[in-house]
């Protein structure tokens, strides 16, 4: 891990592409899925998360118990296809998918008051797409001492974005 994103497309054979494509086909069963995609984030942006998750097991919960894997969909300016052969984003600004990859979840872009909205339920998280023909969806590792089917978190740190995907 450097200081950029790092993508590795998954393929149907891969436990982690297997995986993702069950929980998102079971609640979006009509949408076709075009890619999906592994996030290494850059190492400061999960060194921050890790020792947030660290500070939290200190205080609360066992860190299973802290983490919760939810959907985030958001819009993109550019065709995020292009992801597939480049493996790095390309938009300068204005795009929600360009700059979680570049960035993480950032509550500074978020509209909502400083704090960021995630979903167990990619269902609930489809319409935040955008009518784009290809869409795209994060999966993140959230960290809330709650569990519920939608969190909000007004802590960068609280995200790590692990997976993309991208579906129409």
């Amino acid at each position: 891990m450097d200081s950029q994103t790092k993508l590795t497309i998954l393929y149907p054979n891969q436990i982690d592409y297997d995986n993702t494509y069950k929980r998102f086909n079971q609640r979006l069963p009509n949408s076709t899925i075009r890619a999906i995609f592994r996030l290494q984030m850059p190492k400061a942006i999960v060194d921050k998360h890790l020792e947030l998750k660290k500070e939290m097991t200190k205080s609360t919960y066992p860190a299973n118990r802290i983490t919760h894997q939810m959907f985030h969909g958001t819009k993109t300016s550019c065709d995020p296809m292009r992801l597939i052969s480049s493996l790095k984003p390309s938009c300068i600004s204005n795009c929600g998918v360009c700059g979680i990859i570049r960035e993480g979840n950032r509550c500074v872009y978020s509209g909502n008051g400083g704090g960021m909205w995630f979903a167990r339920d990619p269902s609930v998280s489809h319409g935040y797409c955008g009518i784009r023909q290809v869409k795209a969806m994060f999966i993140v590792d959230v960290l809330a001492q709650e569990s519920s089917d939608i969190l909000n978190v007004r802590r960068d740190e609280a995200a790590l974005p692990k997976f993309l995907v991208l579906f129409n």
